[in-house]
């Protein structure tokens, strides 16, 4: 009850100074204490954190001239990836391979790209903006147990770095860049799939096919359930494993309606739709719960109190 009581004082201080037409602003949550910052001091405020802190991102534009290092296990929560951008490369780097166990990255849109620098276990980006999408560098790096949840990235150039790793309800480019072991999964996805797919392995199930590079290559390895795509994709992957899964030959302007989908019977393994919108977590933006929808603030000038009222909505 603390921590949410802390989440939504914070919250309400980045909402004043979006009330007040004021400039972005940076929160920092450290051991019960908050501290303000101005929106070009985000590496200022990383490097002060330490494991365990959360950044809190107001709606707003962060520029901060250069990239920025993330070197430790911290939490960064913007205020939705529609309205808190960081036009910066994010390079993750935390060291010693450690094992995360909160989401590292929340609400934020990242204009350029993600990269991940160093061996990591449980990564995890829910609700994310990624333009540039998401690579790796090193030859030793390896990432573990990685979970994109509900984002919309660019291109996730997939190899065997990534160990094993779910995605689901996302918005996703993907191509081959090295072999990609079979414990790679999209669920409830939309999926574009690029040049040199023959070298990946992943499981799609209840996925959507929404475009795809006909030079692609295609191997034996990969498998499709209850996924949906054009019928030349199902020819040149017809020696994949498929189970149950759906072909169209001209794309609906209702292609993008969640009922259409129904009407037309492209269900997933769960009874709903496939796709980003099926599944038990329908892909959304908004933010995460608490979010300050409207509050009010007083002074008791003879208690000397401050009053406050507010209502929360959950998502």
């Amino acid at each position: 009850m603390k921590k949410i009581l802390l989440s939504i004082i914070c919250l309400m201080m980045l909402g004043i100074q979006s009330a007040m037409a004021i400039t972005a602003q940076i929160v920092l949550r450290h051991q019960g204490n908050v501290t303000q910052f101005n929106p070009d001091e985000l590496p200022s405020v990383i490097e002060a954190a330490v494991d365990g802190d959360t950044i809190l991102l107001s709606a707003g534009t962060f520029d901060c001239g250069s990239e920025i290092l993330i070197e430790k296990a911290i939490t960064i929560i913007g205020a939705g990836a529609e309205n808190t951008i960081i036009k910066n490369r994010i390079d993750i780097n935390i060291p010693d391979n450690p094992t995360l166990t909160a989401h590292l990255l929340d609400g934020v849109r990242i204009t350029p790209t993600l990269y991940i620098d160093n061996p990591v276990i449980g990564l995890k980006l829910r609700k994310c903006v990624l333009d540039g999408g998401i690579s790796t560098i090193g030859g030793s790096t390896t990432i573990r147990e990685m979970l994109i949840d509900r984002c919309k990235t660019g291109e996730i150039a997939l190899s065997s770095r990534f160990m094993d790793m779910t995605v689901v309800n996302s918005d996703v480019q993907v191509y081959g860049s090295g072999y990609t072991p079979d414990a790679v999964v999209f669920s409830n996805c939309n999926v574009v799939m690029g040049y040199n797919s023959s070298t990946i392995t992943a499981s799609f199930i209840n996925c959507y096919i929404t475009n795809w590079t006909s030079s692609a290559g295609v191997n034996s390895d990969i498998s499709f359930t209850n996924c949906l795509g054009p019928s030349d994709f199902w020819e040149k992957w017809s020696v994949a494993t498929k189970n149950n899964c759906y072909t169209y030959t001209t794309v609906s302007t209702e292609m993008d309606n969640p009922e259409y989908f129904q009407q037309q019977g492209w269900l997933g393994t769960d009874g709903t739709i496939v796709g980003m919108y099926g599944g038990t977590t329908p892909f959304t933006l908004e933010p995460n719960a608490p979010k300050v929808t409207d509050y009010t603030i007083g002074v008791d000038t003879k208690t000397r109190m401050l009053n406050v009222k507010m209502t929360l909505s959950a998502n």
